[in-house]
C-alpha cells in the first residue's frame, strides 16, 4: 500500500490504549459537526470505557462544540462526573 502520513501512526498509537481504556468516557459530538459528526459509533464498538455511559448528541453546534453547544456541553460533563465520580 501507499506509506501513511505521521498521523496514522499516532492514530494506531491512540486506538492501541482506548481499545484497552475502561475507565469511563462520554461521547459528546454535535449533530452538525461535518467531520466527526457520527464517529461515536466508532468508539463505542472500541472502547470499553463507553459502555453503559449517558452518551449526548450536542444540539445545533458545529465542530468545535463549545461554539453553540457550550451549555450543553457544560451539563454533559457535570452529570458525567457526578455518575462516575467514584470511577474517575
Amino acid at each position: 500500500g501507499r506509506p501513511q502520513p505521521e498521523g496514522g501512526e499516532v492514530n494506531r498509537a491512540m486506538w492501541n490504549v482506548y481499545e484497552n481504556w475502561t475507565k469511563p468516557v462520554l461521547l459528546a459530538f454535535s449533530d452538525g459537526d461535518p467531520v466527526l459528526g457520527g464517529a461515536g459509533y466508532i468508539w463505542e464498538k472500541k472502547c470499553p470505557g463507553c459502555k453503559g455511559q449517558p452518551h449526548v448528541t450536542l444540539k445545533g453546534a458545529g465542530h468545535f462544540s463549545q461554539d453553540g453547544g457550550g451549555n450543553q456541553l457544560t451539563k454533559a460533563v457535570i452529570n458525567f462526573i457526578e455518575r462516575n465520580q467514584s470511577k474517575l
